[in-house]
């Protein structure tokens, strides 16, 4: 971003210097790492730097793109291209375009698509490819055109157990609740058991399992396990009750 910015800067005031230089991106790193949120960040920017014509993006997924049969493929990709002219076309799950049963065909059909309108179009709106980091770059070394055109990599890593606590917490706290210090230690070492699997979901995880831990608490409140005093208080026996039916609900 900082690099983007000094770009913007060098060529202030020449719009075609700024649009020449092509910005195409690709945003690579587990789900719930914020791909979605950074990618509505950047087509902020990109409009106030006069890239793009308008302050919006439209997010796609890459299975989407292909359709049903030869021919349909390249019309609905062409549709999405021309329906974001001035825009950012967010593409996620890219690499699903080259994961199809019926072989490569449609996927290949709409990645001639993007790429024609990639260079052709590279002035009036931008293309962010997104998706896990293995199989994007088995995406982007399939088709070397497609490399070429990336003017950024991103990379988005997975959030640490504290970082994901700290989540947690905020969203406890939006919802009107407090955590109990005990929770800590004992939460931190449950999600340490959960980062590293993979497609673990980060921030999306940690928002189901706050809803989990909520409605466990309100149960136990229910049932005369809490004092008033701790109506709106989440403790260990809330989280461990919660990690305990993830447990039983994966084996």
């Amino acid at each position: 971003i900082k690099q983007l910015k000094a770009q913007f800067d060098f060529y202030k005031g020449d719009k075609e210097k700024i649009q020449a230089e092509g910005h195409h991106m690709t945003f690579v790193g587990p789900p719930g790492t914020g791909k979605t949120t950074v990618a509505s960040i950047m087509t902020s920017y990109l409009y106030e730097m006069g890239i793009i014509r308008q302050n919006k993006y439209l997010d796609v997924n890459g299975d989407f793109l292909r359709g049903q049969y030869l021919g349909h493929t390249g019309k609905r990709t062409e549709a999405v291209v021309a329906y974001s002219q001035g825009m950012v076309l967010f593409i996620d799950e890219a690499y699903l375009l080259q994961q199809d049963d019926k072989g490569d065909s449609f996927g290949q059909e709409a990645i001639g698509v993007l790429l024609d309108a990639m260079e052709k179009n590279r002035k009036s709106f931008v293309v962010i490819f997104a998706g896990y980091e293995k199989e994007m770059n088995v995406f982007l070394n399939a088709n070397s055109g497609l490399r070429s055109r990336i003017s950024q990599t991103f990379h988005f890593k997975s959030y640490s157990p504290f970082e994901l606590a700290k989540m947690m917490k905020a969203l406890a706290k939006k919802d009107g609740f407090k955590v109990d210090k005990e929770v800590w230690h004992d939460l931190q070492v449950y999600l340490k058991t959960r980062v590293d699997e993979p497609h673990f979901g980060n921030a999306r995880f940690i928002r189901s399992f706050w809803e989990e831990t909520k409605k466990q608490h309100i149960l136990n409140y229910s049932n005369g396990n809490y004092s008033e005093d701790f109506k709106y208080v989440i403790t260990l026996d809330d989280i461990n009750a919660v990690c305990a039916l993830n447990l039983q609900a994966e084996t």
